[in-house]
């Protein structure tokens, strides 16, 4: 950079050989011209909340003869300070944005995972699931009721049969219509006429589901079936109508006892079936549980990469449109008015202070040096021996007269001379009213 700028403005030319310096030379003598001093500025820390000292700009600078070539080589050095800010903040981002794509795919993949593993839990143990657990439990008092209702339906219908075997085995099968007692045995069709007058009183006052309807049901259904297929052979091996309805009512009963065990088992298996999926629940909520945590856990790192991704793709899109610098030109380099050296106020007065010195110690070295005598003192030194008597220097009107011209002269000179520094001072160093200002706050007025 430094030998595209010297090449560019024709720097460091040395004028008789028309050569320049080695790199080496050349960039210690560019990095001598160029100044970079930092701005600083008190700023409040966030954290502490107390103001602590900041860096917040710099300032560029060059030395040159020629003004012109001084501000436009700052201006490229501005231009190179912002353009390798901006690269740096381009590769940053670029490489931000490769990090956090690679995270989100990996992230992503994990989601898929954790779905495939929960989807598997779910397929494996549908029904033992957390959320099925109430309605296992429920499903199984549901059970465990009808199995009771079944039991005690069954020991019911136990007794019943009981009593018609007992029945049906001191009833002759052969008997007449009438019971010993003189009641009437009525025939199968009576029996079944009987039955449906029966159904139609006690449909009245239960639902269609209730046992006792769906006994007499049995009871009609068998008496037709015994009256369509076996009515001659009832005539002929069983007359006795008692026997008949007995025979009858015993066999509904098995019927219906047989069908309550074979429901009896089924309800029993339901219950095991709910009895385990409940003893699973537990084990299965906490595998389930985990994976839905991780699945959420990781749910939420991948929201928060692609949005930093999608910031970062945002950054990527301000430092391309140059939009996002951190470092801002806040003055462009200006063209010289003054040169910033030699410093010719500081010149001036060191040169008053040192012709002021050099007059008074050029009159203090000639004095030292002279060896006129002047006084009867110098004359003792000299002789060894007091002068016998001495007459004083009688000044002329002329003499008095010069000398009062020459203090006249001298205070004249030192007048001007204040007149002349007050005058350098007000114009080249600080205004005079400043200056009287300043003087009055020191002392307290």
């Amino acid at each position: 950079n430094i030998a595209g700028i010297a090449d560019k403005f024709g720097l460091f030319v040395d004028p008789t050989t028309n050569r320049r310096p080695p790199a080496t030379q050349m960039a210690e003598l560019f990095r001598e011209a160029m100044a970079l001093e930092l701005v600083s500025a008190d700023v409040i820390d966030p954290v502490s909340g107390r103001p602590q000292e900041a860096t917040i700009a710099f300032t560029l600078a060059f030395d040159h003869k020629v003004a012109n070539t001084a501000q436009k080589v700052t201006n490229e050095l501005v231009t190179l300070f912002l353009d390798e800010n901006l690269r740096n903040r381009t590769e940053r981002v670029a490489s931000t944005e490769a990090f956090l794509a690679a995270q989100a795919e990996a992230l992503n993949t994990d989601l898929g995972r954790i779905e495939a593993e929960i989807a598997e839990i779910k397929r494996e143990n549908g029904p033992a699931l957390p959320e099925m657990f109430q309605y296992n439990v429920s499903s199984l008092d549901r059970t465990s009721a009808e199995i009771s209702d079944i039991d005690r339906r069954v020991r019911e219908l136990s007794r019943s049969k009981v009593e018609l075997t007992a029945e049906l085995n001191l009833t002759n099968p052969g008997g007449n219509r009438a019971a010993s007692t003189g009641e009437y045995l009525m025939s199968v069709r009576e029996q079944i006429a009987a039955l449906k007058r029966e159904y139609e009183q006690k449909s009245t006052r239960y639902q269609n589901e209730h046992p006792d309807l769906l006994s007499v049901q049995r009871q009609i259904a068998k008496l037709t079936e015994q009256l369509q297929d076996s009515a001659p052979e009832t005539s002929t091996t069983a007359s006795n109508p008692t026997y008949i309805l007995r025979k009858t009512q015993l066999d509904a009963v098995n019927g219906e006892l047989e069908s309550l065990q074979e429901k009896r088992v089924e309800l029993g298996a339901k219950a095991d079936r709910f009895q385990e999926l409940i003893s699973r629940s537990p084990s299965v909520e906490i595998e389930y549980n985990s994976k839905v945590r991780e699945f959420a856990s990781t749910q939420r790192k991948y929201q928060d990469v692609r949005a930093k991704q999608r910031e970062a793709e945002f950054s990527g899109d301000m430092e391309q449109e140059r939009k996002g610098e951190r470092f801002v030109m806040v003055e462009p380099p200006n063209l010289p008015i003054e040169p910033s050296s030699p410093n010719r106020k500081a010149i001036a007065v060191i040169g008053i202070i040192l012709a002021m010195g050099a007059g008074l110690g050029l009159a203090l070295l000639l004095e030292a040096f002279d060896n006129a005598v002047y006084d009867d003192r110098a004359l003792t030194r000299l002789a060894g021996a007091p002068p016998f008597a001495t007459v004083s220097y009688i000044d002329t009107v002329a003499e008095i007269q010069h000398r009062k011209n020459n203090r006249r002269r001298l205070q004249y000179a030192v007048a001007a001379g204040a007149v002349a520094v007050l005058f350098l001072v007000h114009f080249f160093v600080k205004p005079l009213d400043v200056v009287w200002f300043l003087i009055l706050t020191r002392i307290g007025l």
